[in-house]
């Protein structure tokens, strides 16, 4: 496990972007209608997607499935399952824009626009009735993409899934109020130099290592981390695994259980002492779950 997380370390390869907004799924058709496709048979791709370089894996025959990493990860993240599933279905496995060999938004993306990518990304590259395997961020920009765009995906599978705010939690309230305190004071004359080692070190202390590390796309990372997902939910009827670390301290379990209550046609497995990277942890056990599912 600890070899995968290794290989989810970002970085950043620069690339003009044209905002892909979402507003509805045909939009973002209307958007696509002119992209260039690129047909390769190498498991190892590039292409570009409105304006937005691209790096994937695909490999395998069989039902197409698009595996999405979390926040800081990379198609690497994937490498246990992605070998796995390749057996047994057609897996793609991207780096989303801005990590792994992604060119970078310079626009201030909303999660929005991640799901306007993935749809053109989608019809570029794949098709129609792809199912999507989100982890993190990905599971969040996955439910986006299923509430906006139902014909397009077929089954869908969460594990430990970002999305669900709890600003009323201890933690994030501690974190806002803290925050607020050091933009207050550090920006008194005489402090300010001060203010982005004192950040970092809020973060540090508080957990929020997600941010502290999300570079160029703080802003970004802001934008997603205030969306919630909990209007997405019940508008999605396709069936949905949600797969989740008993563990979990990043999204805990209790987010898992919420989201099973609310996706219409879904069902929970937990991995009892599981953390947030329970796919990992037990790939194989993952796998079996996923292949009975998907078949």
């Amino acid at each position: 496990m600890i070899a995968a997380i290794q290989n989810s370390n970002l970085y950043f390869r620069s690339a003009r972007t044209t905002r892909p907004k979402l507003r509805s799924c045909w939009r973002a058709d209307e958007a696509q209608e002119n992209e260039p496709t690129e047909v390769r048979q190498l498991a190892d791709k590039d292409t570009t997607v409105q304006g937005v370089v691209v790096h994937f894996q695909k490999d395998g025959h069989g039902k197409p499935v698009l595996l999405l990493h979390g926040w800081g990860g990379n198609h690497n993240s994937w490498f246990p399952i992605y070998e796995r599933l390749k057996k047994m279905f057609e897996v793609f496995a991207l780096d989303l824009p801005g990590f792994g060999q992604s060119g970078s938004p310079d626009l201030n993306w909303q999660l929005d626009d991640y799901a306007g990518f993935l749809k053109m990304f989608i019809r570029q590259e794949i098709g129609e009735n792809v199912s999507l395997i989100g982890h993190s961020f990905g599971g969040q920009a996955a439910i986006r993409l299923a509430s906006l765009c139902p014909q397009m995906v077929s089954k869908l599978v969460l594990t430990d899934s970002a999305g669900i705010r709890n600003l009323g939690s201890p933690k994030k309230m501690g974190i806002m109020q803290l925050a607020k305190i050091g933009k207050s004071l550090f920006s008194l004359p005489g402090l300010n130099k001060f203010q982005e080692k004192a950040r970092q070190k809020l973060y540090r202390i508080i957990g929020e290592h997600d941010y502290e590390e999300a570079g160029v796309l703080k802003e970004i990372f802001k934008n997603i981390i205030n969306e919630d997902i909990r209007r997405d939910l019940p508008q999605i009827f396709i069936p949905a695994l949600i797969i989740w670390g008993g563990k979990d301290k990043t999204t805990p379990l209790k987010d898992g259980r919420l989201m099973q209550k609310l996706l219409p046609d879904s069902q929970l497995v937990v991995f009892e002492n599981g953390s947030h990277f329970a796919y990992l942890e037990e790939p194989e056990r993952f796998t079996r779950q996923v292949v009975d599912f998907l078949k």
